[in-house]
């Protein structure tokens, strides 16, 4: 972090120079940008890679990366759910063909390492599906902090 600190401040400021819009500086709107960054800097690190690692010691890589990839239709699920976001019918189909996909994989990893895998399955999904809270949390936060 603190070798990327540098970078994000020269683009910070970069892009406060060219807005031609006065950004919002109410004090809530603010202080939640910081809080989700912090939270997000720890969760991301900590928290998502944790599971995530831990995850792959019961299941094998393709399964793994299968379930944390789909966290976008997990974040399009999440946003219906918490905030109201429609879904659309290609979304459902996308999240079909995804699923059907994780189970053909899954038949593999069950010959190969039994039921260890629904374990693993389980920590894989929790790190995408804190993954997917967060990204939710930072779109429901980021128009009132732009000025609109």
């Amino acid at each position: 972090m603190l070798f990327a600190l540098p970078f994000y401040l020269a683009v910070g400021l970069w892009v406060l120079r060219r807005q031609t819009k006065p950004l919002s500086t109410k004090g809530k709107a603010v202080f939640q940008a910081i809080g989700l960054g912090i939270v997000g800097y720890y969760c991301g690190l900590c928290r998502f890679t944790y599971a995530d690692l831990y995850g792959l010691q019961f299941i094998s890589a393709q399964p793994g990366r299968m379930i944390l990839f789909t966290y976008p239709a997990l974040v399009a699920l999440s946003g219906w759910w918490l905030l109201g976001y429609p879904i659309r019918k290609g979304t459902f189909r996308a999240l079909l063909v995804s699923y059907l996909s994780i189970a053909l994989t899954f038949s593999q990893d069950f010959q190969l390492y039994g039921s260890d895998v629904l374990q693993g399955a389980r920590w894989v999904l929790v790190s995408a599906i804190a993954f997917s809270f967060f990204l939710v949390s930072s779109k429901a936060l980021i128009p009132g902090s732009l000025g609109k």
